[in-house]
Parts: C-alpha cells; sequence; structure tokens
C-alpha cells in the first residue's frame, strides 16, 4: 500500500480546502493509497473537511503569516517568526527530516509548508508542492526589508525549488522562479443547494434572500456589528457569534455544512483570498469582497474572479463606512454567472498518481 503524507499549512482554513477535493479525487483513482495529515489547523476542522480516511502526525514547523485580524497582516511578528525558525535551519531541517523518514512515506504533498520540502529532500524522498501562492512571495512583500530576508529567503527558495513539481492552482500567483512549476485548474468544493431546507431551518421565506458573510478561519471575535438591516435579506455568519437580531444567523446554528451554507446563499460577502472565490465561483455564487490593494494575490485572484464570476468590489473605506447595503443590492440585481469547473483536483490527482 502507497503512503502519502499530507503538510497543510495552519493559516486558516483555505489550505485544508484546497487539499481536501485533491485527496478526494486520488483516492477514487488509488484505494490503495493511505495518507497522512500533519496540520495544525484544529483535528474536528480537518477531520470534517478532509473526506478520506487519514492517520495524523505532529505538524511541521510552519509560519504562514501572523494577523492582527482576517485581512490585516502583522508585519513585525512575522518577521520575528521567521528569524527564529531560520536561526539555525541546518538543524530544523535535520529534525524535520527524521521525523518524516520514520513515517516511510512514499511521496510528500505540501500546501505549502517549506521546511517539510526542505525535510523531504534531505531525506530522499520525492515531494510535491500544491498551492495558489507560495511563503516565499509573501514574506519577500511583508518582511523583505528585514535585515536577516536575504538567508531567510534562500532557505525558502531553496526548499520550494527541490520539489519535483509545484502545482499550481488557479487563480494563482507567477512564481517565475520555480523551475518544475505546472498550472492546473481551480480546485474547490462543490456544495449541495440545500435552500429550502435552510430556509425552513432559519424561518425565513423563499422570496428572502439569504448572504454568507465569512472572511475566513483566522480568528475573528467579529459579531455581525455594522451588518445593516436590508428588506429581503437573511445573514448567516460564517465565523463569529451573532448579535440577537432576528435577520442574523450563525453558521453553527443551521446544522448544515458551510460549502452546502455558501451553495445554498444568493451571495456571499468576504475578503479578497483564494477559498472563497474559488468555492463561490464553482458554486454560482455571487461575491461582494473587500478588496485587499497590499495582499499579493489580489492582482491576480481578482481579476480572475471578475471574469468567471459575478462579482462586485467594496473597499476598505467603503466597507467601513456603511457603503455595504448599496453594494450587495446592486450585486443581487445581476444574474449570477455558471458555475466554473473545478478541473484543478482531477489534474493534480492524476500528477500524484503518477509519481506513486
Amino acid at each position: 500500500m502507497a503512503h502519502l503524507v499530507v503538510d497543510v499549512s495552519g493559516h486558516g482554513f483555505g489550505h485544508l480546502a484546497q487539499v481536501a477535493p485533491v485527496l478526494e479525487a486520488l483516492a477514487l483513482r488509488r484505494p490503495d493509497v493511505r495518507f497522512t495529515v500533519r496540520t495544525r489547523v484544529l483535528a474536528e476542522a480537518a477531520a470534517r473537511n478532509i473526506p478520506v480516511s487519514f492517520a495524523t502526525a505532529p505538524a511541521p514547523p510552519d509560519v504562514g503569516l501572523a494577523m492582527f485580524a482576517p485581512a490585516d497582516v502583522d508585519a513585525p511578528s512575522t518577521a520575528a517568526a521567521y528569524a527564529a525558525l531560520h536561526a539555525d535551519w541546518d538543524t530544523v531541517v535535520a529534525a524535520e527530516a527524521a521525523r518524516l523518514a520514520a513515517l516511510k512515506p512514499d511521496l510528500l504533498l505540501a500546501d505549502v509548508p517549506y521546511s517539510s520540502l526542505a525535510a523531504a529532500a534531505a531525506a530522499g524522498i520525492p515531494a510535491v508542492a500544491l498551492s495558489s501562492l507560495n511563503w516565499t512571495d509573501l514574506y519577500e512583500a511583508y518582511c523583505g526589508g528585514a535585515p536577516e530576508a536575504g538567508r531567510v529567503l534562500a532557505h525558502m527558495r531553496a526548499a520550494y525549488r527541490s520539489a519535483r513539481l509545484f502545482l499550481q492552482i488557479t487563480p494563482h500567483m507567477p512564481m517565475a522562479d520555480l523551475p518544475h512549476r505546472r498550472s492546473i485548474g481551480p480546485v474547490a468544493r462543490i456544495g449541495r443547494n440545500l435552500g429550502e431546507r435552510l430556509r425552513a431551518r432559519l424561518g425565513v421565506g423563499a422570496g428572502e434572500r439569504l448572504v454568507l458573510v465569512s472572511f475566513g478561519g483566522i480568528a475573528n471575535p467579529w459579531r455581525g456589528e455594522g451588518l445593516p438591516r436590508l428588506d429581503g435579506v437573511h445573514w448567516v455568519l460564517g465565523e463569529g457569534r451573532a448579535d440577537a437580531r432576528d435577520d442574523i444567523t450563525c453558521i453553527d446554528e443551521t446544522a448544515v455544512p458551510f460549502i452546502d451554507v455558501l451553495a445554498s446563499c444568493d451571495a456571499v460577502v468576504t475578503k479578497t483570498g483564494y477559498g472563497l472565490f474559488t468555492e463561490a465561483a464553482c458554486n454560482g455564487v455571487r461575491v461582494l469582497y473587500v478588496a485587499r490593494p497590499d495582499w499579493p494575490e489580489s492582482p491576480h485572484l481578482e481579476p480572475w474572479i471578475e471574469r468567471v464570476g459575478t462579482a462586485r468590489a467594496l473597499d476598505r473605506t467603503a466597507f467601513d463606512s456603511g457603503a455595504l447595503g448599496a453594494n450587495l443590492a446592486a450585486l443581487l440585481d445581476r444574474p449570477p454567472a455558471p458555475p466554473v469547473a473545478p478541473t484543478g483536483a482531477a489534474a493534480a490527482a492524476d500528477a500524484l498518481a503518477a509519481l506513486l
């Protein structure tokens, strides 16, 4: 039986959502593959989102980005965390290589911790990276001026370049410095439209618009403050806790999986980010997004969702000043675009099956 170790960055739930459809597609092609997942994402969240059986092992070191809030990067804390990780990089890699080798994998899949790729190279284990981004580009964007940045970037680039293949899932950053990159289609989970059932649980009529509000899996204490009360709109909070209003419901109260809630809604309000952009586009759901001018993926994500989906941008000032209602109304007046085919999972599964 072949063994695939899957290392997943714990920066929110987006990387887990990228990996899950790929593992499902691979299990259909290769039922003989067993999986070990290593991630800092909460175990129950991983089990809820990955639709195959898997073992677990302690996660590799993976900084990602420190965040003040879902859309606000804490650059000083991020730089300090990377400096600490790379203070004795050779020792880190040697220790991780020993831990990985003890699992005896036939292949490593990383989305997208680079310490895992460096460890695999040191242990002589073939490795594949999969993501719409890599941490080198994001570290350089926010921490490139740090005194240790040159050394840290050299380690990161060497790790990513050691992968036999970097599967870039559309829409993705260019990553032109990676020699073994391969662009494939979008990866997204497909939900069930349970609109009638969801409306019944929420106690809203058939003509009521359901709008999901989700800014990602980064810790978020938001309780829906500032959401306008709009005629014919019922808000569903994807995270946080709902205020005591009859037009706001927390998703946990619905007893419906997140991806099914998304597929059942008329629109989603979110920030620029791979996961909800692709999942909304692939489920035919309108997107009202708070633009992120400083986010390195934005020049690649935002034009894509405007081209393939029904989307409308909202700047941060407009969102904070209460312009959400008028912009949402304008978006809901437009018909949803046809769903985009999430072809990336099958392409990634084929590549992994060939290497296994």
